[in-house]
């Protein structure tokens, strides 16, 4: 703590004072306490505020619940966790109650609150019982988003049989190797002696959103060495190996997953706002229909992969997986566009750029929207803010844009502020340590 507040000279300097645990922990204590008064004295300074939060159970069978707040600062948006908390049921009533609570212990208000980003659970989305239903009694203007990240996890989740049948195999081989300590050593000492780019494999887990990709490029970039100790041990899971139209799929999803976990990253940590996130996957249905389009013409230089293998292999060529490639890139374009219905960026072009976007598209509510637009394009100062804008929200943020009204500043201010619920999931495994 005092190395991230104060720096690590004065944190050698601390750690030569002699002090018992509980002075430790009192100190602690009066520092997270200024630190929490800050903060809420700055949401009640910034008067608008976002919150973003998620709630999984861990390995201990405790429900975690995590808030964090986005709201103006000074000069930027600033992203500050809000509290965490341990329930004893997880139904859409008893987090909206204890977020209530909370709110009601400081001194905030719903009103206030323009945005809630969520997961897709019921117990976060539920029409009726879901925390969302209660929040909009609350506030009925509220914008509720599903976390852009969460559905994106949902849409490459669904595989086609073929490819279905080899992530499970790779599963059951990872689960081999990992599954028994001997194993582990063995294969390690395997990897070692063959000057292996890794000694080890990871395991693969359902709620992790990188989870597939990550072990696919590990078993690719082992596949020699797993040959050799699936054959060792006469398993029988050793002939998928010498099998190139099933060595061929699994290059196919390490290249696929590999592309997902890009985007997965693109979206995560600060600054990303919902009109970003949007921009990012956008740019990926794009990319489905563009890759799907290739594999037609026989060209897969975007699975590099795949390319490689296939170069080297004389067994097999592209022909005998184009029809399960080109399968899977089409349902993963049509899926897509059941997950993001709404991603038209003319409803949101005149907060991108508030000079140049078309008048028409500017929306009639709140009244007087436009007029205000029309004025902030005959500031000079504004205008010079924007081009050289560090983000989007710094300028809606900054001081030539305070002339406009303040609907105005309202309305491109809850865009700016909608987030995604990214720094829970990076967070929640502090909590189980």
């Amino acid at each position: 703590m005092a190395e991230i507040m104060c720096g690590q000279n004065e944190a050698k300097k601390l750690n030569s004072v002699p002090l018992s645990a509980r002075v430790v922990k009192e100190r602690v204590s009066i520092l997270a306490k200024n630190v929490r008064q800050q903060v809420i004295s700055s949401i009640k300074e910034s008067k608008y505020f976002a919150i973003q939060l998620d709630e999984t159970t861990d390995v201990s069978s405790n429900s975690q619940l995590m808030v964090y707040v986005r709201y103006k600062g000074l000069h930027l948006i600033e992203e500050e966790l809000l509290f965490c908390s341990l329930d004893l049921r997880s139904r859409g009533i008893d987090i909206f109650n204890k977020v209530n609570e909370y709110f009601n212990d400081v001194n905030l208000k719903w009103e206030d609150c323009l945005a809630v980003s969520v997961d897709g659970a019921p117990a976060m989305l539920g029409h009726v019982n879901g925390f969302a239903a209660f929040v909009r009694e609350r506030n009925p203007k509220v914008e509720v988003n599903h976390c852009i990240i969460h559905c994106q996890a949902l849409l490459v989740k669904h595989l086609e049989p073929t490819l279905e049948a080899v992530m499970h195999d790779v599963i059951k081989i990872v689960n081999v190797v990992k599954g028994h300590a001997l194993n582990t050593r063995l294969f390690c000492e395997l990897c070692k002696a063959g000057d292996a780019e890794y000694t080890d494999l990871l395991y693969h887990t359902e709620v992790r959103w990188l989870s597939h990709g990550n072990v696919l490029n590990r078993v690719w970039a082992l596949k020699t060495e797993l040959e050799s100790f699936m054959v060792e041990q006469k398993h029988v899971l050793a002939e998928k190996f010498t099998n190139p139209l099933w060595v061929a799929h699994l290059a196919y999803l390490a290249d696929m997953f590999e592309h997902v976990n890009v985007l997965n990253k693109e979206l995560q940590g600060k600054n990303i706002n919902i009109i970003s996130a949007r921009e990012k996957i956008s740019a990926f249905g794009s990319k489905l229909l563009y890759w799907r389009q290739k594999v037609e013409q026989k060209k897969i230089a975007t699975f590099s992969k795949l390319a490689l293998f296939l170069e080297d292999c004389e067994n097999i060529t592209f022909e005998d997986i184009k029809d399960t490639v080109i399968r899977h890139l089409t349902k993963l374009k049509e899926r897509f566009s059941d997950y993001f219905p709404d991603l038209d960026s003319h409803a949101v072009s005149w907060i991108v750029d508030p000079f140049k976007c078309e008048i028409c598209v500017v929306p009639e509510e709140p009244q007087g929207l436009a007029e205000s637009l029309l004025e902030l394009r005959c500031n000079n100062e504004a205008q010079i803010t924007f081009e050289n804008k560090a983000d989007l929200s710094n300028f809606w943020m900054s001081t030539p844009a305070t002339p406009s009204k303040l609907h105005m500043r309202k309305h491109s201010k809850s865009c700016c502020l909608l987030q995604q619920p990214t720094f829970a999931n990076k967070d929640f495994p502090l909590l189980r340590t």
